[in-house]
């Protein structure tokens, strides 16, 4: 097992450019290279908004790339959902990644408000940061009551695997899609299935 971090930029707020797409893949495919060179079979991609490259990614390794958001996708659509929530960095939502991947399985993708959007990415700095986050669960309680009771969502997907660090008690809701844990089982799967 490697894990390499990556010093990417602040992306969190939706600072995506064409520069920052491309230094963002050219770091992934240094780390990709590194781990081909390892001998890795197959590699996860923690991070919800770095799957905006994953195409660039798998055009670039032999490895194979797990897609955490079709995970995710997968696994609320095999739940039957067609209205679904999201809760992520302005970044992901402007990707339209959830949205295609859903659209294609016959489910609609709801997005908080972008008042809402910019209070989960200052908060998601603050979890970055190490700073003050005893509001997080008020703060993702409200924007899952935004798109569960106001807008009629009847799942939340938590598209931001920092986000899922504060969930708490909010993991026992069954509306909610953790992509932290549904990477994570689905990771596990396959590191089992290679282990037999």
């Amino acid at each position: 097992l490697l894990i390499d971090s990556l010093p990417v930029p602040d992306v969190v707020m939706g600072a995506f450019d064409e520069k920052t797409d491309e230094l963002i893949s050219d770091l992934m495919i240094d780390s990709l290279s590194m781990f081909e060179t390892q001998g890795v079979r197959f590699t996860v991609i923690p991070c919800n908004t770095a799957h905006r490259q994953i195409e660039t990614l798998r055009g670039a390794t032999r490895c194979e790339i797990l897609d955490m958001v079709e995970m995710v996708v997968d696994r609320v659509a095999a739940d039957a959902h067609v209205s679904v929530g999201l809760l992520s960095t302005r970044a992901t939502i402007q990707s339209g990644l959830y949205e295609t991947l859903f659209g294609a399985r016959g489910a609609k993708v709801l997005l908080p408000t972008d008042e809402t959007i910019d209070a989960l990415g200052r908060l998601i700095l603050r979890i970055i940061g190490g700073g003050d986050v005893s509001d997080s669960q008020e703060i993702l309680q409200c924007a899952i009551t935004e798109l569960t009771v106001e807008q009629g969502a009847t799942a939340v997907v938590i598209g931001c695997t920092d986000l899922s660090i504060v969930l708490d008690e909010l993991l026992d809701n069954p509306v909610i899609y953790d992509s932290t844990e549904v990477c994570a089982e689905n990771t596990a799967a396959k590191l089992w299935n290679i282990s037999r």
